[in-house]
């Protein structure tokens, strides 16, 4: 379990630093916007315009991806912290019923000698 937490640690790394530079560079869109929007043209900014929604859509679906894996980790650690107690509950239920058991053929016995 712990090699997977390890795994997943580096990948939220990974998808950290893509969220960074998918940030680093819409902001360097918007600075040529910018300075760029009272020296240019129309067709400039259109481009411009559209290097921001493509750089703010990859930043929504990283966004997006990123709650996804961790949702899903959150899911695999509810399930195990669960299989747990209900493994622990099993066994404590289990050695109960053996005690009774147990108990009831000693009373089983004695009653029939």
């Amino acid at each position: 379990m712990m090699n997977s937490g390890h795994a997943q640690g580096h990948a939220q790394g990974g998808e950290t630093a893509q969220l960074g530079s998918a940030a680093d560079r819409l902001e360097a869109a918007a600075l040529r916007l910018e300075s760029g929007s009272s020296t240019s043209g129309s067709g400039v900014d259109d481009k411009i315009e559209e290097v921001i929604r493509r750089e703010i859509a990859a930043v929504a679906m990283a966004l997006a991806q990123q709650h996804r894996e961790m949702a899903e980790q959150q899911v695999d650690q509810v399930r195990e912290v669960i299989g747990e107690k209900v493994q622990g509950e099993l066994r404590q239920t289990t050695e109960q019923l053996q005690s009774k058991v147990e108990s009831f053929e000693c009373n089983l016995d004695k009653s029939m000698d």
